[in-house]
């Protein structure tokens, strides 16, 4: 039993008592969200560099480093970063096969041996830009079945389900605002708008 601490640019882990097992320092970015694998072996933080880093929980030994695609690059091209508020979710898949990260204004998913994007989302520049000024939530959430390597994410007023395996969105609902999403079980989700 453990709990990562995100201290911006830190990434504390503890056990229960409060003893310090391990910490890493992020010197290029800060940390905004982060997550377990289902098994609690790995460790996924999100940085607002559009980074991904993945450790190994036992020791803290680096098992990846991964970042959005060069085409999703040059959708955020038109700001200059991420807003000060912003944050993520980070899910493994139950097999720790992949990993998502939805985060503000997109999605991306990685398959965590190999380090390449296996599916990603961005919503347009233009919506991206003026949302960017307004200071409108774009924060994304995702959630991985718990039992497949099925994805749900939303983000605005869109719910999608996603095959990370075959990188095939097989659904899309409409919402009047995507403000959390979990698997329920194997069949079902929840949606918290």
């Amino acid at each position: 039993e453990f709990i990562a601490i995100l201290d911006l640019r830190t990434v504390h882990l503890q056990d229960f008592s409060g003893d310090e097992l391990w910490k890493k320092e992020i010197m290029t970015a800060r940390a905004i969200g982060g997550g377990f694998s289902e098994d609690n072996s790995l460790l996924a933080v999100f940085c607002d560099d559009m980074t991904l880093k993945i450790w190994g929980v036992a020791d803290g030994a680096p098992i990846n480093e991964v970042a959005i695609s060069p085409q999703i690059e040059v959708v955020y091209s038109v700001i200059n970063s991420l807003p000060q508020d912003s944050s993520a979710e980070v899910h493994f898949s139950a097999d720790n096969a992949y990993v998502a990260a939805g985060y503000w204004g997109g999605v991306t998913v990685w398959d965590v041996e190999t380090g390449g994007v296996v599916h990603e989302y961005a919503l347009a520049q233009s919506i991206l830009q003026n949302s960017f000024t307004s200071g409108e939530d774009l924060n994304a959430v995702v959630d991985f079945n718990p039992s497949t390597s099925q994805l749900v994410y939303g983000i605005r007023n869109d719910i999608f389900l996603v095959d990370a395996a075959e990188n095939v969105t097989t659904k899309n609902w409409k919402t009047q605002y995507a403000g959390g999403l979990s698997w329920l079980d194997e069949n079902r989700v929840l949606e918290l708008g």
